[in-house]
């Protein structure tokens, strides 16, 4: 496999600054408040039937049991502005995300590749900003970490998307599945899933193999 197309920052500051500006200029750039509201209602629309999706193709496909359920634990890594904890929640889901600027109340301010948690807390970790980060398998490694045996982590990614705050480019889905650690395994993986952001979208969810499996 070739290697991953990367932006070049010359230290991690950097990163973070640039990374901060998307956030920033989404809030600022917005005409009002109820147009910001709106689109973000719209966006935890669509972030909660994909995740109905997901278990529904659980169940029919895997015949397995739903894994997005009332009082699971969850956190989610690059939030921004929070639909898709909103999403969650809306779900009975228990939780919240974490970004480098926090988006109150459902985003706190947090570093996905240095997570404040104790090992093995969280049900489900979900991100859809792999292609931000800094440290594939840093990231991959800490949201395994936090996760409890047998919880799941789910990934949405973006192949060939690289525009003008990705930190690196996702060309295919093994890319990922390359850099999980060895605790992770491939449970699923939904190559036809609806467009997210406009853009074409590969689910893939991963669970973590545990003494309790």
């Amino acid at each position: 496999m070739k290697d991953a197309k990367v932006r070049d920052y010359k230290d991690y500051d950097e990163y973070v600054s640039h990374q901060k500006e998307k956030t920033e200029r989404t809030v600022k750039n917005s005409n009002a408040l109820l147009d910001l509201e709106q689109r973000l209602a719209a966006r935890k629309q669509t972030f909660r039937e994909r995740f109905e999706e997901l278990n529904r193709a659980l169940s029919e496909n895997d015949k397995a049991a739903p894994i997005l359920l009332p009082g699971k634990l969850f956190l989610c890594l690059g939030a921004r502005l929070g639909s898709e904890v909103e999403a969650l929640k809306d779900m009975g889901l228990a939780g919240h995300g974490i970004d480098l600027v926090p988006y109150k109340p459902h985003v706190l301010e947090g570093d996905f590749h240095n997570l404040k948690l104790e090992d093995g807390v969280l049900d489900i970790v979900y991100t859809n900003s792999i292609d931000h980060c800094y440290d594939l398998k840093g990231i991959l490694t800490e949201g395994t970490r936090v996760l409890s045996p047998a919880g799941h982590f789910i990934i949405d990614v973006f192949p060939g998307n690289f525009s003008t705050h990705e930190s690196i480019m996702i060309d295919t889905p093994e890319q990922i599945i390359e850099a999980t650690p060895e605790a992770l395994q491939l449970r699923y993986a939904l190559d036809n899933a609806a467009r997210l952001y406009n853009k074409e979208c590969v689910q893939l969810v991963f669970q973590k193999i545990g003494d309790n499996d």
